[in-house]
C-alpha cells in the first residue's frame, strides 16, 4: 500500500470515529515540520465536505522557534 493510500485509510478511520461522537469534539494534529500535518488535515476536511458535515478548522502557523 502506498503512503498516500495509507494516509487516506487512516484519515477515513479517524473520520469514522469523529462522526460517531455525540458531543462537539476537538481534534489536534501535531508533528514535525514536513511530517504531513497539512496533508492529513486536508484529507479529514475533504471527508467532512464530501459528506456535507459542517466543521470548524483553525490553523496556527506561528513559529515556536
Amino acid at each position: 500500500m502506498s503512503e498516500t493510500n495509507s494516509a487516506e485509510a487512516i484519515a477515513y478511520k479517524c473520520f469514522q470515529k469523529i462522526i460517531i461522537q455525540k458531543k462537539p469534539l476537538l481534534v489536534g494534529i501535531t508533528g514535525d515540520s514536513g511530517s504531513g500535518k497539512s496533508y492529513y488535515s486536508r484529507l479529514i476536511r475533504n471527508l467532512f465536505e464530501q459528506n456535507l458535515i459542517p466543521y470548524s478548522y483553525i490553523e496556527d502557523r506561528k513559529s515556536t522557534r
